[in-house]
């Protein structure tokens, strides 16, 4: 089972208040602040439920 999305948090991330993402498939998507971050994972997954 492949994990298909993976936050990396580090000191630079905690300081600014982000995330970097890095999604199987598409690499590194970069830094992304949290609160878009938390935004986007939660539209995925209700579009799953449909």
């Amino acid at each position: 089972m492949k994990v298909h999305t993976l936050f990396v948090i580090g000191k630079r991330d905690m300081g600014a208040d982000a995330v970097s993402v890095r999604v199987h498939g598409k690499g590194n998507l970069g830094s992304k602040p949290r609160a878009e971050v938390i935004a986007d994972v939660l539209l995925s997954i209700e579009g799953r439920r449909q």
